[in-house]
C-alpha cells in the first residue's frame, strides 16, 4: 500500500483529496494522517458519493478536525446531509477536474446509434427488448471490454449516449459525452422514498433526511438540459424511442461540447475561488501554490494541464 504525498508551504498543508483515500484499504493510495501532527491544515475532499462521505461523517472524519474539511459535493443533496452535520460544503462538482484535450470531438465513421459505457450490474433488466437502434455496450473497471484510451474514439463512433442507471456517485459518463459533443438519453427518475436511494438502515443519518432533487442521484441533471439532451421513462420501448427521437434531431456536437464547456469554465472559477479563500484562512499565499502540487486523485482521465484549464486560470488571475 502507498502513501499519498503531500505538499508542505511554510509549515502548513492544503490538499485536495479524494474521499475513498480516507478508507483503510489495501488496495488504494491511502492518506497518512500522521502528516497533520503539529500543523494547521485544510483538506478539500472530492468525489462526492454519498456513502463514502457519510461513511466518513460516522467514522467522526477519521479524527480529523471536519472544520478543517472542506467538501465539494456534486449536487444539492450531498451538499444538505454534510450540512446538517456542521460541515462546509460547496456544491462544485467533480467534473471540474476532467481531461477536456482528452475528451473531444474527432472524427470517425458512425457505427452505433447510441453507446452505453458502464458496469453490467447497472442496467438491471435493460436491453432485453431487441432494439430499433444500435446500441452499444462498453464495460470499464473490473468487467473492461474497452481500454480506457480508447473511449473518445468509441463515442466518436456513435450518435447519442445513453445513462440509465439510477445513481451516480458524479455520474463521469455524462462529462465525458458532452465533452464529445454526444447528445444524451437520459432516464429520469421519480421522487422516490429515501430507503429506495440509500440504505438508510446503516446510519441513522438518514433519518433526518430528506431528498430535495426530483431525478437522478448524481447531479447528472444539473448539466443537461432541453438541447443536449432527452428524458425517458425506464424501460427499453421508452429508451428505444427516445434514441431515435434525439438522433432525428441531428445537434450540432460543436455547440453540445461549447455549451458545457461554458457551464464547466463557471464550476472551474468557483473551484479556484474556494482555493483561494481556503489558501488565505492559512496566511498562505495562494499565487505561491502550484494546483497539480496539492491535488491528488486517482483518476487518469483528470488533468489540471488542459487548454480550457489553462483560459480558466489565465481569467482567474485578471480578476485580481
Amino acid at each position: 500500500m502507498r502513501k499519498i504525498k503531500s505538499v508542505i508551504i511554510d509549515g502548513k498543508l492544503i490538499m485536495v483529496l479524494d474521499a475513498v483515500r480516507f478508507q483503510t484499504s489495501d488496495t488504494i493510495d491511502r492518506f497518512d494522517l500522521s502528516i497533520l501532527q503539529g500543523r494547521d491544515y485544510r483538506i478539500v475532499v472530492t468525489h462526492g458519493v454519498v456513502g463514502e462521505l457519510v461513511d466518513m461523517i460516522v467514522k467522526n472524519y477519521y479524527g480529523l478536525d471536519k472544520n478543517k474539511l472542506i467538501f465539494l459535493c456534486n449536487n444539492i443533496e450531498a451538499q444538505q446531509i454534510l450540512s446538517k452535520n456542521g460541515c462546509r460544503a460547496f456544491n462544485i462538482s467533480e467534473y471540474v477536474f476532467l481531461n477536456d484535450d482528452t475528451y473531444n470531438i474527432i472524427e470517425a465513421e458512425k457505427q452505433y446509434d447510441c453507446v452505453y459505457l458502464g458496469r453490467r450490474a447497472k442496467l438491471e433488466g435493460l436491453f432485453k427488448t431487441p432494439y430499433k437502434s444500435n446500441v452499444k455496450h462498453f464495460l470499464l473497471n473490473e468487467e473492461s471490454t474497452v481500454n480506457e484510451s480508447a473511449v473518445t474514439f468509441e463515442y466518436a463512433k456513435s450518435l447519442s449516449g445513453i445513462m440509465t442507471s439510477k445513481a451516480e456517485g458524479s455520474c463521469r459518463v455524462i462529462a465525458e459525452m458532452l465533452m464529445c459533443g454526444l447528445p444524451i438519453v437520459s432516464i429520469k427518475m421519480p421522487n422516490l422514498p429515501k430507503q429506495d436511494y440509500f440504505p438508510h438502515t446503516l446510519f441513522n443519518i438518514y433519518s433526518t433526511y430528506e431528498v430535495v432533487l426530483p431525478n437522478t442521484v448524481g447531479g447528472r441533471e444539473l448539466w443537461l438540459d432541453d438541447y443536449n439532451s432527452i428524458t425517458c421513462e425506464r424501460n427499453d420501448e421508452a429508451i428505444d424511442n427516445a434514441i431515435q427521437e434525439i438522433i432525428g434531431r441531428n445537434l450540432d456536437r460543436n455547440i453540445i461540447r461549447r455549451d458545457y464547456l461554458g457551464r464547466l469554465f463557471t464550476e472551474r472559477l468557483k473551484f479556484l475561488y474556494l482555493i483561494k479563500s481556503t489558501a488565505e484562512e492559512l496566511d498562505l499565499n495562494f499565487w505561491d501554490i502550484s494546483l497539480d502540487d496539492f491535488i491528488t486523485l486517482p483518476y487518469s482521465n483528470c488533468s489540471l494541464q488542459t487548454q480550457e484549464w489553462k483560459r480558466v486560470v489565465q481569467h482567474f488571475k485578471t480578476l485580481f
